[in-house]
Parts: structure tokens; C-alpha cells; sequence
């Protein structure tokens, strides 16, 4: 029984790393754009039971934010190269030192172009009247305080244990699967009416 409960997780996990090593650029994509879909119907599906409404799942929404993940794709990739390439090892040191940068450059510029994604989006698709940069502004200065210090409460020990224990094949995967929580957050506040000025609220 135990060795075909391990079979179920470890095949699927062996397929996956072997074709991810072939198509890297591809399953990259394909993995954070699947993984961002998922996100945001978990996103929606918390909304509706805050206002305490019937979920009804917004699919233009759904393919808003599946298209994000093509984008990011191969960049995140190209990130986990990256840093394996500056801070090669699992030692402590080098993997804090991956963290580290991550959270003070990727973390900032992904959200900030996630918020930016959106509004463009909703100007382009669905000719919201709002001028795309006062509305940006308006959004970064309201949201990215609280999401870049939420960001690090999430990201930090999740991307330690990721450059830790999981090879580069796998990382997307691994990447996605914390992005599961992390796209349904971006997905709420992205979505939400903007605030007047920065807060730091939990």
C-alpha cells in the first residue's frame, strides 16, 4: 500500500521533471498559466463567500489572469537560472542570499507589473474609462505597502525551503504551487476598489 501511495506522487513528479528538462521555457509557461487559472477561481470563490453571495465563476476574469501566467512564464524561469548561476549550492549562505535578492527585485517588480497587467487589460479589453497611469499610481500607492510586506511573510520561508530541497526542473512546479495562495491574494486586491492612500493592515 505504501509503495503505491509513493508511486502515485513520485511517477507523475519523475514525468514531470524529466519533460520539464527537455522544454524547459514550456513547462514553465504552461505550469505558472495553469497554476494562475486555479489561483484566481480560488480568489473569486472567497470573495463571494465574504459578501456572502452565490459563486458564480467569472471566466473572462479567469482567462485574465491565465494570460499573466503565460507572460511570466519564461521570465520566472529564467530567474531560477539566474540565481542557481550567482548562488550555486544548497548551503544556508547561498540559498539566503538567492532569497534575499528575490524578495528585494523580483518580489517588487512582479507585483507592481501584475497591478499594472490588470489595469492595462481592463483599459484594452473592457475599455474602462480610467487613464492607465494615474490608475496605476493610484494602485501601487494604495496596495503595494501591504502586498510586498505580505509577500515576504509568505515568500521568504517558502522560497527557502524551494531553493533548498527542489531542483531546477521542478521549480517552476514547486513556484506554482506556492503561487496558488500568492495569485488568489494579488487576484483579490488587483480586483478591488483602489484606496486613497497606503495602508500596512493584515
Amino acid at each position: 500500500y505504501r509503495d503505491t501511495e509513493t508511486s502515485f506522487v513520485v511517477m507523475p513528479l519523475a514525468r514531470y521533471s524529466a519533460w520539464s528538462k527537455g522544454n524547459p521555457k514550456l513547462a514553465s509557461t504552461l505550469t505558472f498559466a495553469i497554476v494562475g487559472f486555479l489561483g484566481d477561481g480560488l480568489a473569486q470563490r472567497l470573495e463571494a463567500l465574504k459578501k456572502g453571495v452565490a459563486w458564480k465563476w467569472n471566466a473572462k476574469r479567469a482567462g485574465k489572469v491565465f494570460s499573466w501566467g503565460i507572460l511570466i512564464g519564461i521570465p520566472s524561469y529564467w530567474w531560477f537560472c539566474a540565481m542557481q548561476r550567482g548562488w550555486p549550492g544548497t548551503d544556508w549562505r547561498s540559498v539566503a542570499k538567492r532569497v534575499i535578492v528575490t524578495q528585494s527585485i523580483a518580489s517588487p517588480l512582479f507585483n507592481s507589473a501584475f497591478y499594472a497587467f490588470v489595469i492595462c487589460w481592463d483599459k484594452i479589453v473592457n475599455n474602462s474609462k480610467p487613464s492607465v497611469l494615474p490608475t496605476l499610481g493610484k494602485k501601487l500607492y494604495g496596495e503595494l505597502p501591504t502586498t510586498l510586506l505580505r509577500a515576504n511573510c509568505w515568500w521568504i520561508p517558502y522560497n527557502f525551503m524551494m531553493y533548498t530541497f527542489v531542483p531546477l526542473p521542478l521549480m517552476p512546479l514547486v513556484s506554482s504551487t506556492g503561487q496558488v495562495v500568492w495569485t488568489a491574494y494579488l487576484s483579490f486586491t488587483a480586483h478591488r476598489p483602489i484606496k486613497d492612500r497606503p495602508s500596512l493592515e493584515w
